[in-house]
Formats: structure tokens, C-alpha cells, sequence
């Protein structure tokens, strides 16, 4: 199988050519592929796949190989991946994910790098759609208790859950104790992402995301959006808003509940490997 190693802002993919549906993967294959020490080593993997209306479809499988709705880093490396390639030769077009349409804009390209600005949608709040279990109709400055600190958070969908966790000292805070906790709580039925973010300025914010069956990522588009989202939503950032994450820097823009996120695909290597040593 050949493949194409990609990144956005450090969270790194594996990217595959499936326009002609042949490639069929287990979830124990796709882990396996996912691992650094034994496989390629993923935080995801992407299949590219055909779609009547659209450049191509994402078919999107997180690191332990369950099947994730979206993923806004690697909606900007597929981007890359068509464009570069010449599936798609407009800059402005659409890709298919399971969470929908998103559309496309091509800022900038090179054969390293290029810079791409995706249309992630609307925003939600409502508990029932996101899903978390609440009385409320959305969970929004709710508080929570950890080693004797108060941390408040909200939820939001960005077509897959997640939890905010609005933190005072971002470098202090224990992201792989409340991550791994939080992501499988019982208030969400379907697991969640659980992202932590310190508040510099209404403009910046510094932040990371523990995503739900990957663990800690060095950047996540979905997150990303989320967060701002839930921090404009309680008074502490602007519509416009510089995310300063552990693999680098992704913007964000709100109109109402929409939201647009740009930031950089890069391409790593191509290589190949025998899937069926994968079992």
C-alpha cells in the first residue's frame, strides 16, 4: 500500500488513496498502522474517497481505529492532497466528511506547505446533540473540582463532541489526568474531546486537545474551533482568535455560530508498506 505521510500544525496523519474503493482496513488494522513504535505511526488515518459532488470524501479513522465524524487538520491535509495532485484544480471547492459538507479555500500552495481555510460549519450547544447528559439544554460556565482546583467548562459540537476547560495556568494544569477521565465520562455517551485553554487576550489564546482515541495531540482543528466557540460564548475571547497549540498556531473566526478555521497542511513523505502484515 502506498501512503502519504501529512501534518497540520503537528497532528499528523496517514493519507490514503482509495478513489477506487479497494482499500479495506480493520479497526485492529488501522491502530496497528497508527502506531509509532510498530506501524507508521498516525495520530489518524484518512482514506480519500470518491463522492459525486464533492472533490472527495474523508473517510476518517482516529488512532485506535473507531470511525470519528470529522477532523479539521486533516480536512486541510486531504485539501493539500487533492490539490497537489490535481484531483480538484479550482481553489475554492467542497469535501465530503460525515459531518457534512465543508468547504475549501486555497490560500497559499507549495509542495511543502500550503495554507488552507475551511469552512467547518455551525457550532452547537444544544447537551442532547452534542451529546452530553444534562438537565440543561446547554452546558455552558459549568464547574467541576480537581486536586482542590475549580475549573469551569463548557460543550460544544463541531459535528463530534467537546468539553472546554477554561484554565488560569495552562502550564500547570494536568491535561493527561483530566483528559483520559473526562473523554470517557459517563455524561458523554460517546466519548469526548476534552480541550484545555488559558486565555492571554480576547485575540489569544493558549491551548491543547486530549481527542477521544488518540490521547494528546499536538493540534486539533475541531478542538481548536470548539474552544474559541465556547470561550466567545462566555465573554473571554473576540470572533477572531489566534490559538497558539503545542504543534503551532491555527486561527479561528465566529459569524453567529459559524465558523471558519485557517492554518497549514504539510506534507511529510510518501512511502509504502505491505498491509498484510498488519492483522
Amino acid at each position: 500500500m502506498k501512503f502519504l505521510k501529512m501534518h497540520g500544525a503537528g497532528n499528523d496523519f496517514i493519507v490514503v488513496n482509495n478513489l477506487d474503493k479497494s482499500m479495506m482496513f480493520s479497526q485492529k488494522q488501522i491502530a496497528q498502522l497508527c502506531d509509532r513504535h510498530k506501524g507508521i505511526g498516525a495520530d489518524g488515518l484518512i482514506l480519500v474517497e470518491p463522492s459525486n459532488e464533492d472533490a472527495a470524501f474523508m473517510d476518517y479513522y482516529n488512532a485506535d481505529g473507531t470511525i470519528a465524524q470529522m477532523c479539521g487538520n486533516g480536512m486541510r491535509c486531504l485539501a493539500k492532497y487533492v490539490t497537489d495532485r490535481q484531483i480538484v484544480k479550482k481553489t475554492q471547492f467542497t469535501i465530503a466528511s460525515r459531518a457534512g459538507r465543508i468547504g475549501i479555500e486555497l490560500l497559499k500552495r507549495t509542495p511543502a506547505e500550503s495554507t488552507i481555510r475551511v469552512d467547518m460549519g455551525n457550532v452547537v450547544f444544544s447537551a442532547q446533540k452534542i451529546p452530553v447528559i444534562s438537565k440543561k439544554e446547554e452546558v455552558i460556565g459549568a464547574h467541576f473540582d480537581w486536586d482542590g482546583v475549580t475549573y469551569s467548562y463548557g460543550c460544544a459540537s463541531m459535528g463530534n463532541p467537546h468539553m472546554v476547560v477554561l484554565t488560569g495556568d495552562f502550564d500547570q494544569t494536568p491535561i493527561e489526568a483530566i483528559g483520559p477521565y473526562y473523554e470517557k465520562h459517563a455524561m458523554f455517551p460517546e466519548n469526548c474531546n476534552i480541550s484545555f485553554a488559558e486565555v492571554k487576550d480576547t485575540n489569544h489564546i493558549r491551548m491543547d486537545t486530549w481527542e477521544r482515541g488518540d490521547g494528546r495531540t499536538l493540534a486539533c482543528g475541531t478542538g481548536t474551533c470548539a474552544t474559541v466557540a465556547v470561550l466567545h460564548r462566555l465573554g473571554k475571547v473576540d470572533t477572531a482568535v489566534e490559538a497558539q497549540l503545542s504543534g503551532g498556531i491555527l486561527s479561528v473566526e465566529l459569524d453567529g455560530s459559524h465558523v471558519w478555521m485557517t492554518g497549514p497542511a504539510q506534507t511529510v513523505y510518501e512511502g509504502s508498506v505491505d498491509v498484510e502484515a498488519f492483522q
